[in-house]
């Protein structure tokens, strides 16, 4: 993948890897970033998570579902 289609962001807490796409007002997903969120969708569960993140609070609930992980 090209950086333009890869997420925006990597968090890497403890053992779980988040992928964030950050989405503004009026952002739409480009097809390589659609790609990238189906490609990656096999690999989610535990340790690997993919988010999209359109307001500050979707950045607070994902710490929130970090502070969770043990």
């Amino acid at each position: 993948y090209s950086a333009k289609n890869f997420v925006d962001l990597i968090w890497i807490f403890r053992d779980t890897t988040f992928y964030i796409e950050v989405k503004g007002a009026g952002d739409r997903f480009r097809p390589g970033q659609r790609e990238f969120a189906e490609s990656i969708a096999d690999h989610c569960g535990l340790h690997v998570r993919y988010r999209v993140v359109t307001t500050l609070d979707g950045f607070e609930q994902i710490a929130r579902e970090g502070a969770q992980i043990t």
